[in-house]
């Protein structure tokens, strides 16, 4: 219930190496991508790619157990059109116990 939207994803069993893909449409520019998430002790790292071309390397989702987490990266979207987002987790910080991604949102917003 504390969790914006009273929802989240995550994959079950969780490992290294899950992946997920979604299309999207979008203009050519610059953007900031934000992901609203939820850190733990038991999460792990994501890297996030567009086109298949890495955009955003090791986003660390491991904390201490709090909600409504958004990171944000500065990228830029290439081609206007048709793309596909997709997320592959890719390691875990050191203290982690697993690899879990646990996400509500994301979004792209024009700078």
């Amino acid at each position: 219930a504390g969790m914006m939207y009273y929802t989240w994803t995550y994959q079950n069993p969780c490992a290294n190496g899950d992946s997920f893909k979604h299309d999207f449409y979008l203009a050519a520019g610059n953007y900031n991508f934000t992901v609203l998430g939820y850190n733990s002790t038991n999460r792990g790292k994501i890297d996030w790619y567009i086109d298949d071309v890495l955009k955003v390397s090791g986003q660390d989702w491991y904390g201490g157990g709090v909600m409504n987490i958004m990171m944000t990266s500065a990228l830029t979207v290439d081609a206007s059109g048709l793309h596909t987002l997709k997320g592959v987790v890719n390691g875990k910080n050191a203290a982690s116990s697993s690899y879990y991604i646990v996400w509500t949102k994301a979004w792209f917003t024009k700078t």
